[in-house]
């Protein structure tokens, strides 16, 4: 929820804004408040109620800027509006007393009836396209499309954007190489082929735009191969996490905390969030469970508020981080996701503050800024010019195979002989005699590993019964 920002804007003409009444009482003098008239005053202040997605909010709108309120907000404007006027606001009575009227008399003054009288606004975002993308600086807004990036000033914005959307900088393009540039080809291992693919990756988060025949979860993963159960990390994927939300309204969701159980997991989701991020995410997380969130929209609920429902082309993109991979079968499952592979140029020994010798964005002055926004528009230019570009992988597959059958079983297959028949049940047996495998724990177990294994290499499997036995033969495709 954003706080409000006062200025001395804010207290001129303050003889037009009045919503008291000084009272004679004999020699003395008290304060009235007048109801109909705060109502008035918070209406010219430019507050009103917004009706989105079911759900019925306050807002203050300065300037094409929309800020997200609560009643407590709302009613520490008024007071403050009060206190910090610099003269006199009744000729017999102090601020402070007004002031002092307003908090005995909140609960009738400055509550929920009063506030649901202000006017319903209707407001228009503006909302990326398919060919553009808009991104909110303090004073002025840039426009990227393929062909330039553009610094415009709000006024000709067709529509409004939310404040906390606005990025807390003011934008010069900078076309210097950036120190993040510098890292991203790093984390590419300097292969120019993967560095177009994981700019195209950034812009596709950067763009708020929704195509719903290109709904995909991004995700990060290292492309070093796991040893047991000691997972790679510190390769980089988080700090890119940490960049799209300097860009756009980011919810940081925890991956080790998630559970898909709970009704208040998306608590951290505003319908003013451009991404959601689950960082470092288990191996054995439930990617399924997020589909229908990634297609159709997300429902969220939040502890002490309302329900609301955010529809597809309003919803957040997803990035998920994990030190793992993704597992899951079918198309449903390979149609929802872009897996990135980042190269082991970073660890917990070497980290970019060797390399730059400063903390990113922590350190960086404006010139660094300007240069690190132009890159990240630049991302956004090679999205809309080649869409998601696929990214090759390195050892993702075999990454996923190690995930799901383990290594022990895995170093057994590759010593099964190509074109014999083999019986299920004594090479099974054989197995659990050799082999101390806490995973495989019976011969369904085993045989659905040996499919696994299989696929992945691309072999055929031809299943035989004779007496009763079952065996089987790995054959290679003819080319």
């Amino acid at each position: 929820m954003s706080k409000i920002h006062f200025g001395k804007m804010e207290y001129h003409n303050y003889k037009e804004n009045k919503f008291w009444e000084e009272v004679e009482e004999g020699k003395n003098y008290s304060i009235s408040i007048i109801k109909a008239d705060v109502v008035d005053f918070l209406i010219k202040k430019k507050f009103g109620k917004l009706y989105k997605n079911g759900k019925m909010i306050y807002v203050r709108i300065i300037n094409k800027r929309v800020i997200e309120l609560d009643q407590e907000l709302i009613r520490d404007y008024v007071l403050e509006y009060v206190r910090n006027t610099d003269v006199k606001l009744a000729e017999h009575c102090t601020n402070k007393e007004i002031v002092h009227v307003l908090i005995n008399g909140s609960g009738n003054y400055l509550n929920r009836d009063t506030f649901r009288s202000l006017n319903k606004v209707e407001l228009q975002f503006g909302s990326d396209g398919k060919n553009s993308s808009n991104f909110f600086f303090k004073y002025s807004y840039v426009k990227v499309t393929k062909e330039k990036i553009e610094l415009l000033e709000y006024k000709r914005l067709k529509g409004h954007v939310w404040y906390d959307q606005i990025i807390d900088h003011n934008f010069k393009i900078n076309k210097n190489t950036s120190d993040f540039e510098k890292f991203i080809k790093n984390v590419c291992g300097n292969n120019e082929e993967r560095f177009e693919a994981i700019k195209s990756t950034i812009g596709y988060l950067l763009s708020t735009y929704k195509n719903p025949s290109l709904s995909k979860a991004i995700i990060f993963c290292d492309e070093g191969l796991n040893k047991g159960d000691d997972p790679n990390g510190r390769t980089g994927k988080s700090l890119i996490g940490k960049a799209i939300g300097k860009m756009r309204k980011l919810a940081d969701i925890k991956g080790q905390e998630y559970d898909h159980k709970d009704k208040f997991r998306f608590q951290k989701v505003g319908i003013d969030t451009d991404v959601i991020l689950f960082n470092d995410v288990p191996g054995n997380f439930n990617f399924e469970k997020l589909f229908s969130s990634i297609t159709e929209g997300y429902d969220i609920e939040r502890k002490f508020a309302h329900k609301i429902q955010i529809p597809f082309k309003e919803a957040p993109k997803t990035l998920i981080t994990t030190n793992y991979s993704i597992l899951g079968r079918g198309s449903s499952h390979r149609d929802r996701i872009h897996e990135v592979e980042f190269y082991n140029f970073y660890s917990d020994t070497h980290k970019p503050i060797d390399d730059f010798g400063k903390n990113f964005f922590d350190d960086w002055n404006e010139d660094e800024w300007n240069a690190f926004n132009t890159f990240m528009f630049s991302c956004v230019q090679v999205f809309l010019s080649k869409g998601l570009i696929k990214y090759r992988s390195i050892n993702l597959d075999k990454k996923k195979i190690l995930q799901q059958v383990g290594e022990t079983f895995f170093e057994f297959a590759e010593k099964i002989k190509l074109d014999k028949k083999h019986n299920k049940k004594d090479l099974y047996e054989f197995y659990i005699e050799k082999k101390n495998d806490f995973i495989v724990t019976s011969q369904k177990t085993f045989s659905k590993f040996l499919n696994d294994y299989a696929s992945y290499k691309g072999y055929k499997m031809i299943s035989t019964k004779s007496n009763n036995e079952n065996f089987f033969m790995l054959t290679k495709p003819k080319e």
